[in-house]
């Protein structure tokens, strides 16, 4: 299992009051345009922007 999908499994278990569903890395069309229901979008984080140029300057 990746991390997003440990995560998405945990706060899915969790039953958290206030949300109603929990995705990993994509939201399906009728998700974005349910605007009744709370819903987590889970995905992972990228290094920053300035870290991937520094790997790459003077190259």
């Amino acid at each position: 299992m990746s991390a997003v999908d440990d995560a998405v499994t945990l706060l899915s278990q969790a039953n958290i009051a206030g949300v109603d569903a929990v995705y990993g890395n994509n939201l399906p069309q009728e998700a974005i345009d349910n605007v009744d229901k709370t819903v987590v979008l889970i995905t992972d984080a990228a290094r920053s922007f300035r870290y991937a140029l520094s790997q790459t300057a003077g190259r």
